[in-house]
């Protein structure tokens, strides 16, 4: 057992060692100084693709504030929109009220309570009820 222990160890050195001679001598790896030529074309290609994602990047900064810029306008605008709606649905909400109130006065006339009394409770002044009792009997 030892012996093809042995025998696999020195097969498995000589196929490295031929692998290694192929590398470096037959393909010209230690024969060949590296070109130079071509490193300076690929630092240059490098620079220039770096200049272009740069100038990207900067365009891209630009527009984020542009559109950034726009965006907060836009808020201010929408919250205007808001505070007109909400004001609007307050202006609605006071004449609704306003119906209701007068409603419940007409409703107290007729079950036969005083127009001073329907003032009283329904927050109206003697003579509001009073000119409303007098329309509504027209």
């Amino acid at each position: 057992m030892f012996i093809w222990a042995v025998i696999l160890l020195a097969v498995n050195v000589a196929f490295m060692s031929g692998i290694l001679y192929i590398l470096l001598f037959r393909r010209g790896g230690m024969n060949r100084a590296p070109d130079s030529s071509m490193g300076d074309a690929l630092l240059a290609d490098l620079k220039k693709e770096l200049n272009e994602v740069r100038a990207a990047a900067s365009q891209l900064g630009s527009d984020f504030e542009r559109y950034g810029r726009k965006l907060s306008g836009r808020t201010s605008e929408i919250e205007e929109m808001i505070r007109k709606v909400q004001a609007a649905g307050r202006e609605e909400d006071i004449q609704r009220l306003s119906e209701d109130v007068y409603s419940k006065a007409l409703r107290m006339h007729r079950s036969g309570v005083p127009a001073s009394d329907v003032a009283k409770s329904l927050g109206l002044l003697n003579g509001e009820a009073e000119l409303l009792f007098s329309l509504k009997r027209m």
